[in-house]
């Protein structure tokens, strides 16, 4: 049996992208790279933001400690100063209590020698209120005019202010005061306030706002008795009752010391007990504010407010920068390992491609695109061996043209090359 020698004629389509199946590998590298680019930008998008959230919740806290630190600062200065009044107010008390007619004049002295108005900044006066029966008014106004602690009426006399008749009146009987003016020497303490007389049935100071010619100052009244010691039972603290000792403080100069050095923060300093009900605030928080409050016990307190911290990704440029370079160096990263990868795909197939047109050009011939002697003489070899084989035989074909280098000489080489290519098809 003769088996013919098939040599069927290859497409001559070699560019990339003109196979079909050149084009569609291309396209699915393309997929799987533009995906793959896309999850590392994700992966890069979602670490850089969990850095820049860990980063923004520890700035957060650094911040916050950092606020709670100058907070207690700014308390424990407040609190010294409390404790810094009430030293005077004992030390004045203990003057009083061992002297109980003690004169202005006696009560100017030793404050002076204790050196009060220069220890204490703030202080604006400090002085005695006593209670005087209606019996007694006379009396008392002659002792009065005689060593007056505050201003007295414009004729000299001493005249009670609010007029009017009262069973008994309250009356400053010492006092030492920065500034020349003040309340009258007539002032009655007890006609409008009540407060008074709750401090000495209940022998616990109050601390009030006492607003003075257009400022609010901070009035503290102690309640004193002979012995200095607190009698167990009303009727026994009635009995025993020597009058009140007085300070007024300015707390726009306590606040202000204990805000120095700390820019941007605030603070209100409060006291709440019993009836006392007094508030004070100095300083100015900047923008958003985050506060803390420090009690100091007694009834004092003090909430302190000062510049924000970054409490959001949107407040904190470190971890924004942090943020946006993680996602721009994420997005970088996918494009370029989209590019290349693809273009190494590009590359790949091309040289692929090169070597199968190589190999073509090497077994055909490059006219007519028919095979060669080389790929004729392999093609009888497999022939051959295949006969051998099925115990058949092998026959070949040899065309020619006659005539051929007629057509060459007479039409030129470009119509015998279109000859032979027709020939071939």
């Amino acid at each position: 049996m003769k088996q013919p020698i098939t040599t069927a004629r290859p497409s001559r389509q070699l560019r990339p992208g003109a196979d079909p199946a050149v084009g569609l590998r291309l396209r699915r590298l393309r997929l799987v790279w533009g995906a793959t680019a896309v999850l590392l930008v994700a992966a890069g998008a979602t670490g850089s933001l969990i850095v820049a959230t860990a980063m923004n919740r520890s700035d957060s806290e650094k911040s916050r400690r950092a606020f709670v630190s100058s907070s207690e600062a700014v308390a424990s200065t407040l609190k010294l100063a409390i404790q810094h009044e009430d030293d005077l107010l004992f030390d004045a008390s203990a003057f009083i209590t061992g002297r109980p007619e003690v004169t202005n004049t006696e009560f100017v002295h030793w404050a002076r020698s204790v050196r009060a108005m220069d220890r204490y900044p703030e202080l604006q006066g400090v002085g005695e209120v006593v209670i005087v029966d209606a019996a007694r008014l006379p009396a008392f106004s002659a002792r009065m005019i005689a060593d007056p602690p505050h201003p007295l009426a414009a004729d000299g006399t001493f005249q009670v202010v609010p007029p009017g008749k009262r069973p008994f009146y309250c009356f400053s009987s010492a006092s030492l005061s920065r500034a020349a003016e003040g309340v009258p020497a007539g002032f009655d303490f007890c006609a409008n306030n009540v407060s008074n007389l709750a401090a000495r049935d209940s022998g616990v100071g109050s601390y009030e706002p006492f607003p003075v010619a257009g400022k609010t100052w901070l009035g503290v009244e102690v309640p004193m008795y002979r012995g200095g010691i607190v009698p167990s039972t009303v009727v026994a603290r009635r009995a025993e009752f020597l009058g009140w000792l007085g300070v007024s403080v300015e707390p726009g100069v306590v606040l202000q010391r204990a805000l120095q050095g700390h820019p941007g923060t605030a603070v209100a300093l409060r006291h709440h007990a019993g009836g006392s009900n007094a508030q004070f605030r100095g300083g100015t928080a900047v923008g958003r504010a985050q506060t803390t409050t420090i009690y100091f016990g007694n009834g004092w307190s003090a909430q302190v407010f000062g510049p924000a911290g970054p409490d959001g990704l949107a407040h904190n440029g470190r971890a924004l920068a942090v943020l946006s370079s993680g996602v721009a160096a994420s997005v970088l990263l996918g494009l370029l390992t989209f590019v290349l990868a693809t273009g190494r795909a590009v590359a790949l197939n091309l040289v692929s491609i090169k070597t199968d047109e190589l190999s073509y050009l090497a077994m055909h011939d490059a006219l007519t695109g028919l095979p060669n002697r080389a790929l004729i003489f392999d093609r009888v070899d497999h022939a051959l061996a295949r006969a051998r084989r099925q115990q058949g035989s092998v026959a070949v074909m040899f065309l020619d043209l006659d005539g051929f280098k007629n057509v060459n000489d007479t039409f030129g080489n470009a119509a015998g090359d279109q000859l032979l290519r027709e020939v071939a098809t």
